[in-house]
């Protein structure tokens, strides 16, 4: 072998492991690797001219189906868990069967604050939730890797959530419209069907309550914006 050869065929030797290196999944330069999204973030926004209301005029849940189910807000049989912020906590709530018999109750499995921040203008919140860590609420509660869920305001007429006063979606059914639950894959993330304008929310849908004060700020409580997403 001449001497040009034997330099050619070691400098091949040497591409080698860095042709692999770049080939690799997961390597900055290769393919994005799906499996790596081990983050669902949950991000909520209220109407631009009004803030969170920390004053105890009611409640934002976003409601889950563990069993990939469409989600009717104004029926309990439709979730099966929901995280509930009152202007000061984060709340996972759980459905439990035959407590009391029969029948279900939902149940406080555990405080969330330590997963959500308030955005500095007071105006929503996220919650990021680490899918592989498996002594996580959510992980214990949400088993599949597919799930539903949807977003509700409420006032404080109920001890655990009180009546509708927006969805994601317009109205006239503003309070109970199935055609907005998102489905969602812990692999791929939101799937068909996607709610219509999801996930921008029309501002001043809310339903109104004749017997709540004049001055009830409900534009606290008119939602802007849900979007659930894999990071």
């Amino acid at each position: 072998m001449t001497l040009l050869k034997k330099i050619a065929a070691a400098a091949l030797l040497l591409s080698l492991p860095l042709i692999s290196a770049f080939l690799l999944p997961g390597c900055a330069s290769g393919p994005a690797n799906l499996s790596s999204q081990s983050t669902l973030t949950f991000s909520v926004a209220v109407n631009e001219r009004g803030q969170l209301d920390t004053g105890k005029n009611g409640y934002y849940a976003i409601l889950l189906n563990s069993f990939d189910e469409e989600i009717d807000v104004t029926n309990y049989e439709t979730f099966t868990d929901f995280i509930r912020y009152d202007g000061f906590n984060f709340t996972w709530y759980h459905r439990q069967g035959n407590v009391p018999s029969p029948g279900y109750t939902f149940v406080n499995a555990g405080n969330l604050n330590a997963d959500a921040v308030v955005n500095g203008d007071n105006t929503g919140f996220i919650i990021r939730i680490n899918l592989k860590d498996q002594s996580h609420i959510f992980n214990q509660y949400i088993q599949s890797s597919r799930f539903t869920t949807h977003i509700v305001t409420t006032d404080r007429n109920n001890s655990l959530l009180g009546r509708t006063l927006d969805t994601l979606g317009q109205g006239p059914a503003v309070d109970g419209n199935t055609l907005y639950t998102v489905f969602f894959d812990e692999t791929t993330g939101v799937i068909q069907p996607i709610p219509q304008d999801y996930p921008v929310d029309p501002l001043g849908d809310w339903d109104e309550k004749s017997d709540l004060s004049s001055d009830y700020p409900y534009e606290n409580f008119d939602i802007e914006k849900f979007s659930v997403e894999l990071e």
